[in-house]
């Protein structure tokens, strides 16, 4: 099981900055998120900056890790737990998509 640092670190070398966690309960749920404090509100008010997202092409491998059997939900960008500023899923799935991801694209 990959931990919470290891990941922060993965998403890190993507550009993102997230806080995450590992739930406490039998199946140890990972989820992080982008913060929406990194961009002070007077920032996002007058500049009109966004909150930096997952990437798409990330987003949709995690879609196919979580979901492998429903391939209606592989044309859409989010997904249950997927979104665009979050993402949970379990030990088992981070692992694959932090192995598969560079591999696959490479930026």
């Amino acid at each position: 099981m990959k931990t919470t640092k290891e990941i922060k670190n993965f998403l890190k070398e993507m550009g993102l900055t997230v806080r995450g966690n590992t739930g406490t309960g039998k199946s140890k749920w990972q989820s992080f998120h982008v913060p929406s404090d990194i961009i002070p509100i007077s920032q996002l008010q007058v500049m009109k900056f966004s909150l930096p997202e997952f990437p798409v092409e990330f987003r949709k491998l995690c879609i196919r890790t979580v979901y492998p059997d429903s391939e209606t939900l592989y044309s859409q960008d989010t997904a249950g737990n997927v979104g665009k500023y979050s993402i949970a899923m379990l030990p088992h799935q981070w692992e694959h998509v932090m192995a598969v991801w560079p591999l696959k694209f490479i930026a």
